[in-house]
């Protein structure tokens, strides 16, 4: 079929360029700017290229929304039906005949055509649209079409095509690859910025924009928001406050069926207009005809693996520059437009230059890796469907793949959703969808999600073949969902749905559910939420089950540690897979050493203050501390024994005096005092007892012992009487440090506090004597200090 003459779009230009790169070179880079009509044209230019002959053109296209809108452009343009000379293949869906010469195909195709056939007999040209969104599948499609290239078929021709992404390091990951380049615009597009709210949410923000774009500019309207939910709330939104009689408001996403999308994708009627509520699947490959405003929120929502968690979570976050430009380009496609954008000018420069690449470990693939290769599903549920067909329940392990591949096969009124994989297996069996009031009360079948689940099982039973020969196949659900989520696996907390999980995460079910009462689940879908992750769907399994199949990955921990909710050393032996403690026992006969530590760790959480401490040890304390401050001269360093220096040096000198002690109230039992004398030398203690006494004689003859904890000096509390004759102030410290003394009246009150003894014979002790002799008339209260004899009598004999 001769291809027809083309429309004229900013592409034409580059089309010569383009066709001669590609007969001398066996690999391109086309970069085009959004609308350019690269997706449309490039492929059918390509069809009468004499390098082709009666090859195929296979193009990659990142979203099953694109592969279908282009391939049925692309047959329009011919005047063909889609199936004839273009058509396209998805995971579900596939409309190509023998006639077929361009297949569009969604990314994760082309792997699978790969693993049968890696030479792609019959492919003459692969091209990769929209290459600037990036993703695990388009960047694994490209490395294994060049090693084809290198290995197998060196006149395969390869076609990188993006409208924004750096493509000088990919040119040079290709070899140098030749760049062709169409520039320019079809049309002018004027961008307004219009900054975020805080104050108000963002579908009344965005449906603000919308009513005031529908009264200024004139055309349809795309408008960017980041996901279903926005979408439907901004839908809502703009139905309550009346968006005009004439006026149709259209949702544009994944889940939705074939009908609804086309009538997303097809012109308004005459002398109506559209709004267009659309996720980042409206940014390439699709032209919405009438669109000439754009309203971008700068939201987009995708997939992100949380390495903490072992858990895929759906992220939302800013759009790139690049991608910023791709969603104002939709507003020029066709004529003149504008955009406007939900933030500021300033905030347009801190955007990321571009979407950045999906990465991934180069790895040797074992002998179960080429098994599951050639299953062609995600790695978890190839594992799965391998493992269903070494338990004989391969049709099980098929339904299961195609319900955790799809959207959800139940509806479900707020608050009655059903979590439980039963249930869906059921469904898609026919069970309960034959029969929808045999269902709980509030859900209800999805038709279309059953149908396409269907047919993605009987893809996969074709694949894996044979049927179940298992007795009662269900009861191998939560089996066959573990195999594909070990780390997902969860053990009931409490009685109200709170589960950890064998990665250490926590979950719990949003809402009462019937399998709360299982003591052991398998999380297949939930969110990533940092403390609870949110399950949304769920089976049971059996820990006779875990036990048998997941023997290798049960390991048998000892944990010997400090308590501290029971205060004391805990010897046990857990069995864990993962998180999870299967089984757990005490340890008889635990490693000493093992429960000293742990005894160590317990005293050092609890104190020194649990300790037996007598009076006469913490003066002990205090005078080595004296030594150490005032730098009394020794062989040896003062050691620190302060409380915060012994807490910190517990295992060089408590370790000797803990065997047996293993609670809080047994180191009431530890012998203190000699293990704290240890710390010093001998030499230190005669040393200690010399220079910091614990008593001082005073004339009287009295043995008066000396406070080493009263304030910031020791202190020396003394009868005044018993002083008389004492000519100079004791010190310590080898007589670096005078003793504080408090002089006491006979009754044993301070009359005097004073560290300069001679100042006060000399100047204050006349005073003194006044007032004691008028209130102690019987006492001896001579004129002269320091001749006077001191006595511990009222009067000395």
């Amino acid at each position: 079929m001769p291809v027809p003459p083309l429309p004229s779009l900013p592409i034409g230009p580059a089309l010569g360029p383009l066709s001669q790169a590609l007969s001398a070179h066996p690999r391109v880079l086309l970069h085009a700017p959004p609308g350019a009509g690269k997706s449309t044209v490039v492929p059918l230019t390509l069809l009468d290229a004499a390098w082709l002959g009666r090859g195929k053109i296979l193009m990659l296209e990142p979203r099953r929304i694109a592969a279908r809108a282009v391939a049925s452009r692309m047959a329009q343009l011919l005047g063909d039906s889609v199936g004839g000379i273009v058509g396209f293949r998805t995971r579900i869906e596939t409309r190509v005949s023998r006639d077929t010469r361009i297949e569009v195909v969604t990314e994760g195709i082309l792997t699978r055509m790969l693993q049968s056939d890696a030479a792609l007999e019959g492919i003459g040209c692969v091209i990769f649209d929209e290459f600037h969104e990036r993703s695990l599948n388009a960047d694994l499609g490209l490395a294994l079409c060049l090693e084809s290239q290198e290995t197998l078929r060196e006149d395969l021709r390869l076609l990188v095509m993006s409208a924004t992404l750096d493509l000088e390091p990919l040119r040079t990951l290709l070899r140098d690859a030749p760049l062709v380049t169409a520039e320019g615009r079809a049309h002018q597009v004027v961008t307004h910025y219009v900054p975020r709210r805080s104050e108000l949410p963002l579908e009344l923000q965005a449906a603000q924009v919308l009513r005031g774009a529908l009264e200024r500019d004139e055309g349809d309207i795309l408008c960017f928001l980041p996901g279903a939910a926005e979408i439907r709330r901004v839908h809502r939104t703009l139905e309550e406050t009346a968006a005009g009689a004439n006026v149709r408001v259209l949702p544009l996403y994944g889940d939705l069926s074939a009908a609804e999308q086309d009538a997303a994708l097809r012109p308004a009627t005459p002398g109506a207009r559209k709004i267009v509520l659309a996720t980042s699947i409206a940014e390439t490959s699709l032209t919405i005809e009438g669109v000439r405003i754009v309203v971008d929120t700068g939201l987009r929502r995708y997939s992100e693996f949380d390495p903490a968690s072992g858990m895929s979570r759906l992220v939302t976050g800013k759009v790139s520059q690049a991608a910023a430009d791709q969603r104002r380009g939709r507003a020029g496609r066709l004529s003149d437009g504008v955009c406007y954008r939900l933030w500021s000018e300033g905030s347009q420069a801190t955007l990321a230059a571009h979407t950045p690449p999906a990465i991934d470990e180069k790895n040797v693939i074992t002998a179960h890796g080429r098994q599951l290769a050639g299953l062609g599903a995600h790695p978890r549920l190839a594992h799965m469907l391998a493992k269903g067909r070494e338990l004989r329940v391969p049709r099980l392990a098929c339904d299961l793949a195609a319900i955790l591949s799809e959207r959800d096969l139940l509806r479900a009124a707020p608050g009655a959703r059903d979590v439980d994989l039963r249930l869906r297996v059921s469904v898609l069996a026919g069970g309960a969808g034959a029969s929808p009031s045999a269902l709980p009360s509030g859900l209800t079948v999805d038709a279309r999600a059953v149908r396409e689940a269907a047919r993605s099982a009987a893809n996969w039973r074709r694949t894996l073949g044979g049927a179940d020969a298992a007795p009662r196949a269900q009861d191998f659900t939560g089996l066959l969902v573990a195999f594909a989520y070990p780390d997902r696996i969860g053990r009931a907390r409490d009685a109200a749905g709170r589960y950890l999980l064998a990665n250490g995460r926590g979950a719990r079910f949003a809402e009462p559910q019937a399998l709360a009462k299982s003591e052991f689940i398998v999380a297949a879908e939930l969110d990533g939420a940092e403390r609870e992750a949110r399950i949304f769907l769920a089976a049971p399994i059996e820990r006779a089950d875990l036990e048998r199949q997941f023997e290798s990955h049960i390991a048998m921990h000892e944990k010997i540690v400090w308590d501290a909710r029971e205060q004391a050393v805990r010897a046990r032996r857990d069995h864990r897979l993962g998180a999870l403690v299967l089984e757990s026992e005490d340890i008889r006969d635990a490693d000493r050493a093992a429960v000293q530590r742990a005894a160590l760790e317990g005293l050092r959480s609890l104190g020194l203050g649990v300790l037996p401490w007598s009076k006469d040890l913490k003066q002990w304390q205090a005078r080595v501390a004296l030594m150490r401050a005032y730098a009394v001269p020794s062989a040896e360093p003062w050691p620190d024994l302060s409380d915060e220096a012994l807490l910190a040096t517990l295992e060089e000198w408590a370790p000797p005096w803990m065997d047996g002690l293993i609670r809080r109230d047994h180191f009431a039992r530890l012998d203190l005092g000699n293990a704290l004398h240890g710390r010093l030398t001998y030499a230190q203690n005669a040393i200690l007892e010399r220079e910091a006494p614990t008593h001082f004689v005073v004339p009287s003859g009295s043995r008066i012992p000396i406070d080493y904890l009263d304030g910031e000096a020791p202190t020396l509390s003394v009868r005044l009487q018993e002083v008389f004759g004492l000519r100079e102030t004791p010190a310590v410290a080898a007589g670096r440090l005078p003793l504080l003394l408090k002089l006491l009246s006979p009754a044993g009150r301070p009359v005097q506090i004073t560290r300069d003894l001679v100042s006060f014979w000399n100047r204050g002790y006349h005073e003194v004597r006044k007032d004691l002799k008028g209130r102690y008339p019987k006492h001896h209260w001579p004129e002269d200090p320091h001749s006077a004899q001191a006595t511990r009598r009222v009067r000395h004999r």
